[in-house]
């Protein structure tokens, strides 16, 4: 399957991975990070793909205890989340995810 992508700003992004058609937007939403609370407005876009980040690292923890540690291959889509997201939007990753 192909990636999804997207127009914003005069840019075309490619997601890392795809996600749900309700973050297919470019309107602005807020986003809260998970630890701290802080609220950030991000395009609808970009909260879908750090969903998809903290999704991946839950089932990736999950599968990694009957694996063991690094053996979930969701990892990938991890990494290829949060270098998007450094690629791309590193205040909001900042924000966000770090």
């Amino acid at each position: 399957m192909e990636r999804q992508t997207i127009q914003y700003n005069g840019k075309t992004y490619k997601l890392p991975f795809n996600v749900p058609k309700y973050f297919m937007g470019t309107d602005l939403v807020n986003a809260q990070h998970h630890f701290t609370d802080e609220i950030v407005q991000v395009p609808r876009f970009v909260l879908g793909v750090r969903n998809g980040i903290l999704y991946y690292e839950y089932n990736a923890s999950l599968e990694d205890k009957r694996l063991g540690d690094g053996g979930s291959k969701l990892w990938d889509n991890v990494r290829k989340g949060l270098n998007w997201f450094r690629q791309y939007f590193a205040k909001e990753y900042m924000d966000l995810l770090d």
